[in-house]
C-alpha cells in the first residue's frame, strides 16, 4: 500500500490543475512508520512543495494514512 498513491487521487479530485503541475511529478521514495519521503523531479520542484504546497499535502495523506505524521521532500 502506498501512501501517496491514495492521497494524488483526493489530490487530483480537489484541483485537477494544481495537481497536474505539482503533484502528479513526486514518487513515493520511502516509508517507516510516521515519515514518508518523496522524490520531486527537479531540487525546484521539491523547494516549491515544501515551500507552498507542504500542508495540503500532508492533510490528504493523513487523510489516507493517519499513522504518517511528517513527509519529506527530496529532489535529485
Amino acid at each position: 500500500f502506498q501512501a501517496y498513491a491514495a492521497a494524488a487521487v483526493l489530490l487530483a479530485e480537489e484541483d485537477p490543475a494544481l495537481f497536474d503541475a505539482w503533484f502528479a511529478g513526486l514518487m513515493e521514495a520511502e516509508r517507516n512508520e510516521t515519515c514518508l519521503t518523496l522524490f520531486a523531479p527537479s531540487r525546484f520542484h521539491a523547494n516549491y512543495v515544501q515551500t507552498h504546497l507542504l500542508e495540503r499535502l500532508r492533510i490528504a495523506v493523513q487523510r489516507c494514512d493517519g499513522r504518517v505524521g511528517k513527509l519529506r521532500i527530496l529532489g535529485p
